[in-house]
């Protein structure tokens, strides 16, 4: 009797491939994640305790006097102080009209903060707080060699200068004056003193007067091209890293003093600039994020060029004492850099030379606690820690969903194809 040979069916041996996914195109995006010496590290974030007394509901602006340490928030239609070293804050003012504004500048010897409501002048110097009626209105305004510089509220290419008493507007050879902008820069948004020149922010550029010794001598120049794609957002306008930053609806500009810089196109994630404040190197735009929404922030870092969105959602933000703080709810909180936690998502990605795998392993390099969620065919499974044996998830394509304390330095998946 014959006995028929046993068929044995041979399964080719399964390979191993590993892939480095903090390199190459497997970035979906970052939150609060920016690179440093080759790993991803935390950009900003709040700091836990309330750096002042408990704040009114709906802060939309703050401004922070550096002569007398006193603390403006405004609310609608509302202003507010808290003084320096103070636990609650005083009603300033009930009506705010449009264009109100603050400025800094020396009166009757005082460090003193003056807020210019229509034709109000509301003027606190550290010990007392006085109101006067003026009969001319102003939308902006700075103090520059001795002299308040200010846009007529009604016309806006017109630049009024005062006498050497930021109050006194008899105009006069060594007086009062004024002078028209060139009309091709639009309104006039904002003004700096700035490297020993006044800076005037319009709606299409910039235009730097050069303003010292006496008025017959001021001179009025215009940067090499004003912008005329789209209008500059006035409440994003600050100095930062040296240079005074702004924002369009498409990118983030830098003038040095002499030329306007892009520093960053917005392309499709970032939208809607609101208002920005900013300290030393770092400059924060309250933004839309196309994966966080609305309120989110925008943090730049003008020295290393580098920018990061962060999940804050403040109503407000304002640079005061050495940094720049965030108004959420009716807390106001110190911004943080180099500190928190971040979040990593990558883009839907095959292990190389698969239609299917199993990943075995997961291993990631980082500075702290760390979760990670993979997802894979509708299937997902979340991971503590940084080293993974046994993980055993099958599919053709996965998104990993990583949140870490820390930086994150390597993450690297090793899998059976």
């Amino acid at each position: 009797m014959r006995i028929a040979a046993r068929k044995t069916t041979v399964f080719p041996a399964r390979s191993r491939k590993t892939a480095e996914l903090l390199d190459g195109g497997y970035t979906a995006y970052t939150v609060n994640l920016w690179e440093e010496d080759g790993a991803l590290v935390p950009a900003a974030a709040l700091a836990s305790e309330k750096a002042y007394p408990t704040c009114p509901v709906n802060v939309t602006g703050g401004y922070y006097s550096e002569g007398n340490g006193a603390l403006y928030l405004v609310s609608g239609s509302l202003a507010y102080r808290l003084n320096k070293g103070g636990t609650a804050y005083t009603t300033v003012a009930r009506n705010l009209s449009d264009g109100a504004f603050f400025a800094d500048m020396y009166v009757e010897g005082y460090a003193s903060t003056v807020l210019f409501d229509g034709y109000n002048r509301i003027t606190y110097s550290g010990q007392s707080q006085s109101t006067v009626v003026a009969d001319k209105r102003f939308y902006a305004g700075a103090e520059h060699c001795g002299r308040l510089f200010a846009r007529d509220y009604d016309e806006p290419y017109k630049l009024w200068w005062s006498a050497s008493d930021a109050f006194d507007w008899e105009e006069g050879i060594s007086g009062s004056g004024y002078v028209y902008l060139p009309a091709a820069g639009g309104e006039v948004l904002r003004l700096f003193s700035y490297r020993e020149r006044l800076i005037a922010v319009r709606r299409r550029g910039i235009t730097v007067v050069h303003a010292y010794g006496d008025p017959e001598n001021y001179k009025v120049g215009a940067t090499a091209n004003y912008l005329t794609a789209d209008g500059i957002i006035e409440r994003t306008c600050a100095v930062c890293a040296g240079d005074i930053y702004f924002c369009t609806e498409g990118g983030l500009y830098a003038f040095n003093g002499s030329s306007v810089e892009k520093l960053m196109d917005f392309g499709g994630r970032i939208s809607s600039p609101q208002s920005a404040a900013a300290c030393g190197e770092r400059y924060y735009l309250i933004c839309t994020d196309k994966y966080l929404g609305e309120g989110c922030v925008l943090c730049f870092d003008g020295l290393k060029k580098r920018c990061a969105v962060c999940d804050i959602k403040p109503s407000a933000l304002f640079a005061a004492e050495q940094g720049v703080y965030a108004v959420v709810g009716t807390g106001v909180y110190k911004i943080l850099p180099c500190s928190g936690s971040g979040r990593w998502v990558s883009l839907p990605f095959r292990i190389e030379g698969s239609r299917s795998a199993l990943i075995k392993n997961i291993s990631a390099a980082c500075g702290g606690d760390i979760v990670i969620k993979v997802s894979a065919g509708g299937y997902e499974r979340t991971f503590s820690g940084g080293d993974i044996r046994g993980a055993n998830i099958s599919g053709g394509t996965f998104v990993f969903d990583v949140d870490v304390n820390g930086a994150l330095r390597s993450l690297r998946v090793e899998a059976e194809i």
